[in-house]
């Protein structure tokens, strides 16, 4: 995803004629836990893996700051 967004640096995506900060709030989140072997290996197995690595960091940011203790 970073690849294909810092094409769209200011979130004005020219051929849509939208401004996507307008209405989502974005953040990266770091790197999702992938191994070389996919890049190197791109079997069907492999990249089912980088996916649901992808899935478990997406998750993990959707579900938010853990509450500060009291």
């Amino acid at each position: 995803m970073r690849t294909q967004s810092i094409r769209y640096p200011t979130g004005y995506i020219q051929d849509l004629d939208v401004d996507v900060l307008e209405h989502l709030k974005i953040v990266d989140y770091g790197d999702a836990a992938i191994r070389r072997e996919v890049f190197d290996r791109p079997t069907v197995d492999n990249i089912l893996r980088a996916q649901a690595a992808v899935e478990r960091r997406s998750n993990h940011a959707l579900d938010g700051p853990a509450p500060c203790p009291s």
